[in-house]
């Protein structure tokens, strides 16, 4: 990889990495797996593609946008689409406190309805009803008086944490682990 990345590859690296490779037939008998790619476009043609494919209706789940919140800042799309069998990536931690998600966590879409998503995660198998998080838009002022750092909370983000996972960008793989 390494010899990759410095624009060395040799030959023997290529024929290595090419003992690796799967066809698309290979790849429909694995099980659920993840496809790491170099653009967010390129993610979100697969996700999308693969979207289409199922079969089952598509439910929208539209954010809650509050106060000043630029779209540019929006951690997910205002609006996802999901339909069951649709396989999912939590884009943020549980701050519940339960420890029932973290960033990076796979699941897969059991069920759908116009108010609740359930997932079942990957690892554990558990089924897991999805709850909305809150995203803050903040601004920061040092008070003139106290000299301390002082923030406002000037907009909110609410959306449920997840977005299509069959394919994420080398980026967004980072510092995560993946069977």
């Amino acid at each position: 990889l390494n010899n990759l990345r410095d624009n060395r590859a040799t030959s023997e690296d290529v024929r290595i990495l090419n003992q690796h490779f799967k066809s698309q037939d290979q790849i429909r008998d694995l099980p659920p797996c993840i496809t790491l790619t170099t653009h967010n476009y390129k993610a979100d043609e697969l996700n999308l593609r693969e979207l289409r494919s199922l079969e089952s209706p598509s439910f929208f789940y539209d954010a809650d946008v509050e106060r000043d919140f630029p779209e540019n800042l929006f951690p997910l799309p205002q609006s996802i689409e999901l339909k069951l069998g649709a396989r999912v990536m939590f884009i943020k931690s549980d701050t519940a406190g339960l420890s029932s998600y973290f960033n990076g966590k796979l699941a897969t879409v059991i069920s759908l309805d116009e108010e609740d998503i359930e997932v079942e995660m990957d690892d554990s198998h558990e089924e897991y009803v999805l709850k909305k998080e809150l995203w803050e838009n903040k601004k920061y002022r040092i008070n003139p008086e106290s000299k301390v750092l002082e923030e406002e909370v000037i907009g909110t983000f609410s959306q449920y944490p997840i977005k299509l996972a069959w394919a994420v960008t080398v980026h967004k793989s980072q510092g995560l682990t993946f069977d």
